[in-house]
Order: C-alpha cells, then structure tokens, then sequence
C-alpha cells in the first residue's frame, strides 16, 4: 500500500510540474527548441542546424542564444515524427514516452518495488527533466538495456551503439565492451554506430556535417559558464585526469563508465544527472541478484557434487 500511494505521488508531482509550468519558458523547452522546431526542418529535407547563430553570439559577445538542435543526426530523426503533432500533444506524449523509458529502465535493472519508483520520480533530476522535456530517460533506457544484453554481442553491441549515437558523451561504453573483452560486440557496436551516423546525415542531405563540430565547441563556449559539470569548476586537465584515475582503477565496471561519462561532459545540467540512476539501480539490485544466483548454485551444486564457477557481474 505505501509503495503504491509512493508511486502515484511522485506520478501525480511530475503531472502537476509539468501543468503549472505551461505558459512558461521552460515548459517543454527541450523539446521545442531540441527535437519539436528541428523535426519541421527535417520533415521538409532540410538541415536542422544553425551554426550561425552560437557563432555569432560568441562574436558579440552574449550569452544569450536560443537552444537549437545539438543533438547527432540520428536522434533527430527518431523524433522527427513528433513535429506532425500540436506544440501542446507533443510535449505530453514525449513526457508519457520519457516516463515510460525511466521506468522501464529501472525495472530491466532489477527494481520492482512502487516505492522505489515513487521515489525516484520526486527526484529533481527527473522532474525538472519532466519539465522541460529532457531525452535522458530514452538514454537510461538504452544504458539498461546495454547492461542487460551485455553478454548478448549484437543485441548489446547495437545497444551501446544507440545509447552513444542518441548522445556522443556516453561513448565510453563502447570502451567498456572493450575492456571486458567483448571484442564480437565492440565490432557489432562500431559498425551500428557508423551505420546509424550515415544513414541519419542522409536524411537531409549531410548538410552541416562539417559544422557540427564546430557548432558544438561554440554553444559549450555559450554555455559552460552555467553548468554545474566538473570541467566548469575543475577545469578540463581535471577532467581528464578523473577520468583517466576512473579507466585505471575501473575500467571492467559498467557503472564507472557511466560516471566517467559525466566526467569528461562540459555541459551538465540537473536533469542530466538521472543518468546515474543506472549504476545505483545496479547497486541496490544486483548484490540481492547475485545472491539469489548463488543459492541456486548451491543447492544445485550440492545435489550434483560440484559449485559450477561464477563469473562476477561486472557493475
């Protein structure tokens, strides 16, 4: 009973954020500048980027620029499809799209409890992303599944692929297939992932290809300045020194990829932080998980006069 009264609260808080924010400038702000205004562009065979805009903002010296599509190619695309929507519809079937994801996600990775899922909805990364229609949720959903297919080469490799292409700062778990000698799913992986660039750029022509590097160095010089990311208060030689101690000491963990992710990402904002709800829904869950595999183990290692060797998860 508490757990379910728990998930229809933090239900309830994400529907109430989302509704008192409308009219407001941050109500699905993602989701229009990022994916709603860029799928018009799309749909008519043109390019959704606008290099000149952070270009020019960075000469004159403002701060001020109108969030844009920075996302690769491909993700742009996929969500194309919610530009034949009203502004409005758009938003809500996003936001019930996103919700779904974040569940799913935790409940791939062991959580059952409504608690826990009540829980994690209140939490300020999820419900500022609910509020301005952040991609994250489709992002944790492509970790889980990542982690689950990972001793699945294709499956886990296209995963990987996916995850990396939605958004570039989770390519390091491209390394950890590497790392962990999934050597079939790393090829599988690299080759999606060329696939999926290629065929993404194609929809439009490849326009802007060769400014999409550029445009991304300039709106995080636009940026930076108010995220909370270790390279805005460390600086960059830290972040990479993290993120090289991280490889060192755990390149075979899922989880610390993940958060050597976030390390080396100039731009972090609240909302970008539930991609951590992974290694702690590994955390929590797989220790109870591996128990349970023991047990079983056990028991049926001594009917059978032998414990076969486990191979440790690699959280």
């Amino acid at each position: 009973m508490i757990g379910k009264i728990g998930l229809t609260l933090g239900i309830a808080f994400n529907v109430a954020i989302l509704a008192l924010s409308h009219g407001h400038m941050s109500y699905g702000y993602e989701v229009r500048g990022n994916l709603w205004e860029p799928g018009k562009q799309i749909l008519q065979g043109k390019s959704p980027y606008d290099p000149a805009t952070p270009k020019r903002a960075l000469a004159e010296g403002t701060s001020d620029c109108c969030i844009q599509a920075l996302y690769p190619a491909p993700t742009h695309v996929f969500f194309a499809p919610l530009s034949w929507l009203p502004f409005d519809a758009a938003v809500v079937l996003f936001t019930l799209l996103a919700t779904a994801c974040l569940v799913g996600a935790l409940w791939l990775l062991g959580t059952r409890s409504s608690a826990a899922f009540g829980a994690v909805l209140l939490l300020p990364p999820v419900w500022t992303g609910t509020q301005v229609g952040s991609i994250m949720p489709f992002l944790v959903l492509g970790c889980a599944l990542s982690w689950r297919w990972r001793d699945r080469p294709y499956l886990g490799g296209i995963a990987v692929a996916a995850t990396a292409v939605m958004k570039i700062f989770l390519w390091p778990l491209w390394l950890w297939l590497l790392f962990t000698r999934r050597y079939r799913a790393a090829i599988v992986s690299a080759v999606a992932a060329v696939v999926m660039l290629a065929a993404g750029w194609a929809v439009f022509g490849f326009q802007n290809l060769l400014d999409y590097p550029q445009l991304l160095m300039n709106v995080t010089k636009l940026e930076a300045g108010q995220s909370i990311s270790l390279v805005r208060f460390g600086g960059e030689w830290l972040a990479v020194a993290v993120f090289v101690a991280l490889l060192v000491v755990g390149r075979r963990s899922f989880s610390v990829m993940i958060l050597a992710s976030l390390v080396l990402l100039p731009i972090v904002w609240v909302h970008t932080l539930q991609v951590l709800f992974v290694p702690a829904a590994l955390a929590f869950n797989e220790p109870e998980e591996t128990l349970g595999r023991l047990r079983r183990l056990r028991r049926t290692g001594s009917r059978a006069g032998a414990l076969p060797n486990i191979r440790p998860a690699e959280r």
